[in-house]
């Protein structure tokens, strides 16, 4: 569990409060990469895999037949076609299950054939891309369309779905992935298919809806695999469970990380499926309305990663049918729980960061001593005076632990990531970002807690960088020195560095020198300046600046390919300087002069 942190702020006065949940109003956006094709009764799990949690997409109906097809998509980089499953399969379930510190995608049972079904389970490893058919022991009744959870015991419970002659049951079958054996659970109070089964943090879940023909169901169930016993009481506020307003069946239902459960669309029998949107809170036994799916469908997967509910293609009675995905959400949706099962903290830190308040162009503010606990995540609300460019550092106390930091706006776009040990840096959105949500998560393979300290460093194009020496320079034809000024980051990885030079004559050529080694050589090659600059130096001549009528110039400098021989990138305790030369008017005829130099220590 996330525990009260403790908040100093260094540089800057800070306060801390309880950041409650926003008021702004969820929206659908359906501004994602269409699927690599139409489908319809897949499986889909969310599942880490490189950096981040993603979403999987396994078999189904992408034609007039059941697929083998693998799809991933991430919610930046879009979709990926990945290694087939070992056989085409249609109405099977995915959950994510922890097996040495790794996630395991288990793909349980579904149809191998029109309306047969198989009792066969599948190990999918999302970080090798590589399938196991031979190690998981198959399920005892062999299913298809079931609804399967995987709880915080680390269990897999699989409830209902129909047998090979399409008839519905009510079986209740767990799964132990660590033994990798099945048991049998109590059956199921009721029969019902096309379902939805959704676990809370807590451990309950919650069967929702679906079908016992001829009735179309609102009635909501519960089984609680704290004692593995069905419950007729809710939980957490007592009476009975409060029934869907809007009775559906082959529906999507998913976790939101504010804690409500959000069912989506659904098939009535009718032409064309609802669009209907309902979420239910667990802890006041209530629903409500949210606003509708911009494209109604059914026989569709919805899942719950980062702070949205994400729906993917389905069937709209309308052939062919969707390849359209949408996700409803925002980045205030902080509750009590993740992307999946692990639990999560409700935003509870705040901490406000004010320009006049930073004494130095690097120096931002830090937040020491917050606590974060094996995969769960901490937040921090951060006002940055309109940075244009910021670094956002995250430091743990144990070097062993792997966290991971990201960077959004408030509205949920997410800005930038930093790796286990890397900062996220920020740079170039186009506009000033007065304010960012900072999410920070345990990625460790292993239980534990772990202090950290996240440090929060801004720029802009207006602030200076660096410290300028050799200066003034000599006077050129303007009868004044030219003046050099770098703006950036002194992160060296944050590969950040503008050079500006004022103070030129008007329509006059140059470009900038740089090198690790000051000098001081006095009018080298005829000129009439200073060249601040020795050792290796590397010219910019692939840059050619014109002063033009302002008599300035400016470059933006890429720091992993500095001009020299040979080339080469700026790396941490680094010091590297730059310089101009410009070509001039001289009283003798056409020659050439320099600016001062600028000097920049890199971290």
């Amino acid at each position: 569990m996330f525990r009260t942190a403790t908040i100093s702020v260094l540089s800057a006065t800070a306060a801390a409060a309880t950041l409650a949940s926003s008021a702004t109003a969820q929206t659908w956006s359906g501004a994602y990469p269409d699927m690599p094709s139409w489908n319809i009764g897949y499986a889909a799990t969310v599942a880490f895999q490189g950096t981040e949690n993603q979403i999987f997409v396994f078999g189904g109906i992408d034609g007039l037949s059941s697929a083998d097809d693998v799809w991933r998509f991430h919610r930046t980089l879009g979709w990926s076609v990945l290694t087939d499953m070992p056989g085409a399969r249609t109405h099977a379930e995915a959950v994510t299950v922890e097996v040495g510190g790794m996630d395991r995608v288990v793909l349980i049972g579904g149809s191998v054939g029109g309306t047969s079904a198989t009792s066969t389970c599948w190990w999918y490893d999302p970080a090798t891309d590589a399938w196991d058919t031979a190690t998981p022991a198959p399920m005892p009744t062999a299913r298809k369309s079931v609804q399967a959870v995987t709880a915080p015991n680390g269990n897999v419970y699989v409830f209902g779905g129909q047998v090979g002659s399409g008839a519905g049951t009510t079986a209740l079958e767990i799964y132990d992935p660590v033994a990798n054996t099945w048991s049998t659970g109590p059956s199921m109070p009721e029969l019902r298919y096309r379902f939805e089964a959704v676990i809370d943090c807590d451990g309950y879940v919650y069967i929702h809806g679906g079908e016992a023909p001829p009735l179309v169901l609102g009635s909501v169930l519960c089984f609680d695999t704290n004692t593995d016993t069905w419950i007729t009481s809710n939980p957490h506020v007592g009476g009975s469970f409060a029934p869907m307003p809007t009775p559906r069946s082959d529906f999507g239902c998913a976790l939101g990380r504010d804690g409500r459960q959000y069912c989506i669309s659904d098939n009535q029998y009718s032409p064309v499926p609802t669009p209907v949107v309902e979420s239910y809170d667990p802890y006041s036994n209530t629903w409500a309305t949210e606003p509708s799916v911009a494209e109604s469908r059914n026989n569709f997967e919805a899942v719950g990663l980062g702070s949205r509910i994400w729906v993917l293609g389905g069937y709209r009675k309308i052939w062919p049918t969707t390849k359209k995905m949408e996700s409803l959400g925002w980045i205030y949706a902080f509750g009590p729980c993740s992307d999946d099962v692990p639990l999560l903290p409700p935003l509870s830190l705040h901490a406000t960061f004010h320009e006049a308040e930073i004494a130095a162009p690097l120096t931002g503010g830090g937040i020491d001593d917050v606590v974060v606990d094996y995969h769960t995540a901490a937040y921090v609300k951060a006002q940055t005076a309109g940075y244009g460019e910021m670094v956002v550092k995250c430091e743990p106390a144990d070097a062993n632990r792997i966290l991971e930091t990201r960077v959004y706006m408030t509205s949920g776009q997410l800005l930038a990531v930093g790796l286990a040990g890397e900062p996220a840096y920020v740079r170039d959105f186009g506009f000033p970002l007065d304010e960012i949500i900072v999410e920070v998560q345990d990625r460790s393979p292993s239980g534990g807690e772990t202090e950290f300290r996240l440090s929060i460093d801004g720029a802009d194009l207006d602030r200076p960088l660096g410290e300028i020496y050799c200066s003034p320079a000599t006077p050129n034809s303007t009868g004044d020195p030219s003046a050099i000024r770098a703006a950036g980051l002194r992160l060296a990885e944050a590969n950040a560095l503008t050079l500006e030079v004022a103070g030129l004559p008007q329509q006059s050529y140059g470009y900038f020198l740089a090198s690790t080694t000051p000098g001081q050589i006095v009018q080298p090659g005829g000129s009439t300046g200073t060249l601040c600059l020795a050792g290796n130096i590397g010219r910019f001549a692939g840059n050619v600046l014109n002063s033009g009528d302002t008599g300035a110039v400016s470059l933006d400098v890429d720091l992993t390919a500095i001009p020299g021989n040979p080339p080469s990138a700026a790396t941490a305790g680094d010091t590297w300087h730059f310089t101009y030369w410009h070509r001039d008017a001289g009283a003798t005829g056409v020659t050439s002069n320099f600016s001062d130099a600028v000097r920049v220590e890199y971290e």
